[in-house]
């Protein structure tokens, strides 16, 4: 049998999309492939119960990893969640692999990753997809950002987003040092340490797993979520209705569903990290039990 090892790195924000993420992974894998599941938390989070339920679901073993120290305790890099580095020290708690799978908490996952983690890595530190934003303006200021980005720290190489990544662990362990000394501005927080950092030690993987769903200019036949090995909701809360591909959003919905978070669920989650200083008022659409449908709002 196939071992599969997959990193997550979540804190209580993020436990129950990471949760509907770990089973949409788990209900597509192919059963001669065995999974293993590691989570390097904050101590202390909220939702384990719902992820190690899911994984005793399909018999999957679930490791956590309890990350008690931030990594960039006296650095700028402070300023975001510092789960968000983890996965650049992995190396750090998981010894008994060669490599791992990392996805993002936003993460859908529709077919076997078997034969994505049997990728021949060993002379690169990491396998990774190019980011959209590379060839296609979704934001005239972001694919500014990146083309500048390429330019400065990266040698004109292609810039890879960071939800999805096949890790090297012994050759992750290399760079530890350029990452914790790395002293440049960033705007997209641990995908531009990782690209400024490992920019000639990638491996460029096939864009089938870290698939965009929201670019309908890069695919205006409006493709099934289903067609494609991994779709990352990175640019979209998938259960917010209006603001949202109506395809993905039913596809997110279901899925949740059938572990039972539901869409209130995660608007309620949202609410209790809300900025109250800002006023951006988000509408969102709620059906009841007796099938009616609510417009109700939150305020940002």
């Amino acid at each position: 049998m196939s071992e599969v090892n997959i990193l997550y790195t979540f804190d209580s924000k993020f436990s129950k999309l990471t949760a509907v993420s770990v089973y949409s992974l788990l209900k597509h894998k192919n059963k001669n492939s065995v999974y293993k599941i590691h989570c390097m938390t904050p101590p202390f989070i909220r939702g384990k119960r719902l992820i190690k339920r899911i994984a005793k679901k399909f018999n999957t073993q679930i490791i956590w990893h309890t990350v008690l120290k931030t990594p960039y305790k006296k650095h700028d890099y402070l300023r975001w969640s510092p789960v968000i580095f983890y996965r650049l020290f992995a190396h750090k708690k998981i010894h008994t692999i060669g490599k791992i799978l990392y996805l993002d908490s936003d993460t859908l996952v529709f077919k076997d990753l078997t034969s994505l983690y049997n990728t021949d890595i060993t002379n690169y530190a990491i396998g990774g997809i190019e980011d959209f934003g590379n060839s296609v303006i979704v934001k005239k200021e972001t694919h500014q950002y990146i083309k500048d980005f390429i330019q400065k720290y990266m040698d004109n190489k292609p810039y890879i987003n960071s939800g999805v990544l096949l890790i090297n662990l012994k050759e992750m362990a290399k760079f530890e040092q350029k990452f914790l000394k790395a002293d440049i501005k960033l705007k997209y927080p641990d995908q531009d340490l990782i690209n400024y950092v490992l920019h000639k030690h990638i491996k460029y993987l096939p864009k089938e797993y870290n698939f965009i769903y929201d670019t309908p200019f890069l695919f205006p036949n409006k493709p099934n979520p289903e067609n494609y090995a991994i779709i990352h909701c990175y640019s979209v809360k998938p259960y917010i209705y209006e603001y949202t591909p109506k395809k993905l959003f039913s596809t997110f919905c279901e899925l949740a569903s059938e572990i039972k978070p539901y869409q209130d669920d995660f608007i309620k989650n949202d609410i209790k990290y809300i900025n109250y200083n800002t006023k951006t008022v988000i509408p969102f659409i709620r059906v009841t039990n007796q099938g009616r449908i609510k417009l109700l709002f939150i305020k940002y």
